[in-house]
């Protein structure tokens, strides 16, 4: 028995390999030979599993055009593109020790805190042991 599988769909199954054939044609989907109804959904999921692979492709292609036509537009090429990947690793790097280094002195901070309220509480414990 032969299938036409085309969007995601079945469009024929009969056993004319013409008609098949047309109709694969006329939808730009492909046909397959099943031999009974779980090998017919097996065949369906595997298209439907190819249909979104390739359109998941497609859309990451188009998306990496975008991108290469801005780096474009920016005027980033081979020879500047080492520069700015070295531009952009500093950078990084620094932001990471300053939010090592903020991360610190709030520590620092709280710590200190913690500190002057024990300072308090003492003084105040002086204070009611006094009266």
């Amino acid at each position: 028995m032969y299938a036409v599988i085309a969007d995601k769909a079945i469009h024929y199954l009969g056993s004319n390999s013409d008609r098949a054939s047309l109709e694969a044609a006329a939808l730009e989907g492909k046909v397959v030979q099943v031999d009974s109804i779980e090998d017919l959904a097996q065949q369906l999921l595997t298209s439907q599993i190819a249909d979104n692979i390739e359109s998941f492709v497609e859309g990451l292609s188009a998306a990496a055009q975008k991108v290469l036509e801005r780096l474009d537009k920016s005027g980033l090429n081979a020879q500047n593109a080492e520069q700015l990947g070295a531009t952009v690793r500093d950078k990084a790097d620094r932001a990471v020790a300053e939010v090592r280094s903020l991360g610190l002195k709030s520590m620092k901070t709280v710590g200190d805190s913690f500190v002057a309220i024990g300072d308090l509480l003492h003084k105040a414990s002086q204070s009611d042991d006094k009266e």
